[in-house]
């Protein structure tokens, strides 16, 4: 998992796996994140995507949208174990 202290915002993402096959592959780069829910430009316009519904590829490194359902600050204050 990436580190807590990393913001996400204006990095490049894509959607490993998803609930909703349609989104499997999406590439973009984020422009928002909510508690709940990803922003992202792509080629064909904006996507809001549930981080819940979703693994995420941030920075080479594979994130489980269920684990991180937390506004980014609150990410921010975590301590991060490997």
């Amino acid at each position: 998992m990436t580190q807590s202290s990393d913001v996400w915002v204006g990095k490049r993402i894509r959607i490993i796996t998803s609930k909703n096959p349609s989104l499997i592959g999406l590439e973009g780069v984020m422009v928002d994140e909510t508690q709940n829910m990803i922003k992202m430009e792509t080629a064909n316009g904006k996507r809001n995507v549930q981080k819940a519904s979703c693994v995420l590829e941030v920075d080479g490194q594979r994130v489980e949208g269920s684990k991180v359902l937390f506004a980014p600050q609150d990410r921010m204050k975590l301590k991060v174990t490997k």
